[in-house]
């Protein structure tokens, strides 16, 4: 889908790095523990909710620039690198500017761009799941991107949208089959309404 990939450019050049609590992994003799907290008050990142994310890592915060970070109704308003090398994955959370829809469906639907005239293109093998995240109504949805710039990859690309009482988030996991499927289902199943 072609804005998903200009959003993806976008958010790389507005983003200012915001280094935080990055850490080694902690194997025999290490410091504390594997994976670190997001989201909550004094993290880089203030969301409605909270997710842990694997160690090492570190945190991406876009800022507005002439409302050029809104990507159709909703602001990228967390970027997290977690991993290195081939295993290096990016966790993104967007919020809603706006009513969206009260339902993960219409709130997916409305991220996607759902209705647009090139909905879909370069993009397959649709799944989507239902289910509760954060005692909250959740969907979960996976598709393969083939871009038709034959020097990228085709690759498989994750989103969860979570519509809980203190806000509506989707989370989005980009990489390496294997790294981005665990850096996903460990910020899913960690994930909690953020405390008052």
């Amino acid at each position: 889908m072609r804005r998903q990939i200009r959003g993806a450019l976008g958010a790389a050049l507005l983003a200012g790095a915001v280094f935080g609590c990055a850490g080694g992994d902690s194997g025999a003799g290490g410091d504390g523990p594997a994976v670190a907290s997001i989201g909550g008050a004094g993290s880089a990142c203030a969301l409605p909710v909270t997710f842990d994310v694997a160690k090492p890592w570190k945190t991406k915060r876009t800022e507005p620039v002439n409302d050029s970070s809104s990507w159709f109704h909703f602001s990228h308003a967390c970027e997290i690198e977690a991993g290195t090398g081939d295993a290096k994955v990016t966790l993104s959370v967007h919020t809603p500017d706006g009513p969206v829809g009260d339902s993960p469906q219409k709130v997916m639907d409305s991220f996607q761009g759902a209705g647009l005239a090139n909905y879909g293109e370069h993009t397959s093998d649709y799944h989507y799941n239902k289910s509760k995240v954060a005692s909250s109504p959740a969907l979960e949805m996976d598709y393969r991107m083939s871009p038709p710039d034959l020097q990228i990859k085709p690759s498989r690309h994750r989103r969860l949208a979570v519509v809980t009482p203190k806000g509506t988030v989707v989370l989005s996991a980009d990489g390496s089959e294997g790294p981005a499927s665990r850096a996903f289902q460990l910020a899913k199943s960690s994930m909690k309404v953020t405390s008052s």
